[in-house]
């Protein structure tokens, strides 16, 4: 067979199993959607594309930065900007598919959260956590365009406080879920839901007294991802006239 007909088999054979990759509704939502592999303010268990980038930006007070190592494992920074003081706010965040499928992503999570506080003192304190966690998006109907998705961490840590000498220990379980319904080939709309079991030293466990229940919509294309959403916290909370939530934007670009 000449160079140019095996050159025209191999384009036969890997051009359709290509398109299939991407025609079942994970590989659909994960090449179309630029914020794919999250949420409003929650994690998904899909990752990046191997070798692509995304910068993530939310509400214009907090910066993240994932990479797709490999086609399973992506790697993510998300912080406060250090404008007047270093960053009070810093996620590492690892994710690494264990099980995908046509309809279902699995994946294993590792974070490491660091609160700080900062004051005109300087530094006062902070926690410092690292925890393991788990994530599912689930697909469903004909065409896949509702999805599911549930995320559990578990995180535990140092806190530490400088000004009065507080030291000690600190545990949080956080629970988030979520729901997606792709209306057309740009838009989403979503509503998503956290909360958390905290313990501290002494082993007291507690349902934490707040939760947050975000909903609204995205914009997307497989370049960029716009948020319009309200965040509502839920609990003994006073909103007053934003009584339907606080208003959020969150932007995705991808490359």
């Amino acid at each position: 067979m000449s160079a140019r007909g095996v050159v025209a088999a191999l384009s036969l054979t890997l051009v359709p199993a290509l398109g299939r990759a991407e025609e079942n509704p994970a590989g659909l939502a994960r090449a179309a959607n630029a914020g794919g592999d999250h949420g409003f303010l929650t994690s998904h268990a899909e990752t990046l594309p191997a070798g692509s980038f995304s910068l993530n930006i939310y509400e214009i007070i907090v910066f993240g930065f994932s990479a797709g190592l490999t086609d399973r494992l992506s790697l993510s920074l998300t912080m406060t900007p250090p404008v007047a003081s270093p960053p009070e706010w810093v996620g590492l965040h690892a994710k690494y598919v264990v099980h995908r499928s046509d309809r279902t992503v699995v994946a294993a999570r590792l974070t490491n959260l660091d609160f700080s506080s900062w004051g005109d003192d300087g530094y006062r304190g902070g926690l410092y956590t690292l925890g393991p966690g788990v994530a599912v998006d689930r697909f469903l109907g004909d065409a896949g365009r509702f999805s599911v998705h549930a995320g559990m961490s578990l995180h535990a840590g140092a806190l530490v406080g400088s000004v009065s000498d507080r030291k000690g220990w600190a545990g949080l379980l956080a629970l988030e879920a979520g729901a997606t319904l792709r209306t057309t080939d740009w838009l989403d709309v979503m509503v998503e839901g956290q909360g958390a079991v905290t313990a501290a030293e002494g082993g007291l466990f507690r349902i934490a007294p707040y939760g947050l229940v975000t909903y609204g919509v995205r914009f997307y294309s497989d370049f960029v991802a716009a948020d319009v959403a309200l965040a509502r916290p839920v609990g003994d909370v006073d909103l007053g006239w934003l009584a339907l939530g606080l208003p959020y934007l969150g932007l995705s670009v991808r490359f």
